[in-house]
């Protein structure tokens, strides 16, 4: 195949988007899709998001994460 030249590169735009759209025509699972997201967050609590998440999933989690934070915050004090 090293030596042989690719036929679809050979096209013009308009006819490769012929070909393209008559192949998924004939066979519509062809085309795959795929999406990635990616998130950031630094902080000691969650995101407004995440912390929505966790009260869906848990009532009073977000609650139960505040006091967490507190009293974390107040050990660090303490140390110092």
């Amino acid at each position: 195949m090293r030596g042989e030249r690719n036929a679809f590169a050979l096209l013009d735009e308009s006819s490769k988007v012929a070909l393209i759209t008559q192949l998924l025509e004939q066979d519509p699972g062809l085309l795959r899709v795929a999406q990635v997201v990616q998130k950031s967050h630094s902080g000691p609590l969650p995101s407004p998001e995440d912390f929505a998440d966790y009260e869906r999933a848990l009532v009073g989690s977000c609650e139960r994460i505040l006091k967490m934070a507190e009293r974390q915050q107040e050990v660090a004090y303490d140390l110092n």
